[in-house]
Order: C-alpha cells, then sequence, then structure tokens
C-alpha cells in the first residue's frame, strides 16, 4: 500500500516537464474548441465547457449583446483532467526510454 501510494505521488508530483505539456495542452484544446466552435455560440474549452459565450441579437439594425456563462467546477475539472494527461504523457515517455 505505500509502494503504490509512493507511486502515485512520484506520479503526480510538478516538474517542468509536466507543466510545459500542460501548457501546451491547454492553449491547444482552447484554440481547437475556439477554431471548431467558433461560429453562432463558443464554447471555451473541452470536454467541460466552463465558459458559454453567445451572442444575442433582437434583429435586424439592433445591437449584438454577448452573454458569457461562467462555470468555475467545469474550469477546475478540465484544469484537473489536463494535468493528470501531462503525467501520463511523462509516465509513458519515461516508461518507453527505459
Amino acid at each position: 500500500m505505500i509502494i503504490i501510494s509512493m507511486d502515485i505521488v512520484r506520479f503526480l508530483k510538478p516538474d517542468l516537464a509536466k507543466f510545459v505539456i500542460f501548457l501546451i495542452i491547454s492553449f491547444t484544446v482552447l484554440y481547437i474548441a475556439n477554431y471548431v466552435f467558433g461560429s453562432f455560440i463558443t464554447h471555451y474549452s473541452y470536454p467541460l465547457p466552463f465558459a458559454n459565450v453567445g451572442r444575442i441579437s433582437n434583429g435586424p439594425g439592433t445591437p449584438v449583446m454577448l452573454t458569457v456563462d461562467y462555470s468555475l467546477p467545469n474550469h477546475l475539472i478540465n484544469l484537473s483532467i489536463y494535468y493528470l494527461l501531462s503525467c501520463l504523457i511523462v509516465y509513458l515517455y519515461g516508461f518507453v526510454k527505459k
């Protein structure tokens, strides 16, 4: 049990490689989500949208109102998923390198 918990701690311990991969994943997903869903309604991020931006207009000639719906739990879950993915990538790279 102690060996498994130490492996988990070592797996989750932050380092420079995990941080760089985390940033690459985060910005890539944000860019792709903005590009794919960037038409009428934009869902920022994937797999859970943490910011929904909609453009509302009542008809021709009326000003366009932007609505923003922000979800902190979804944003934190996405960041956790991205960090776990970066940890897995670094772990697999070290495993293959051996």
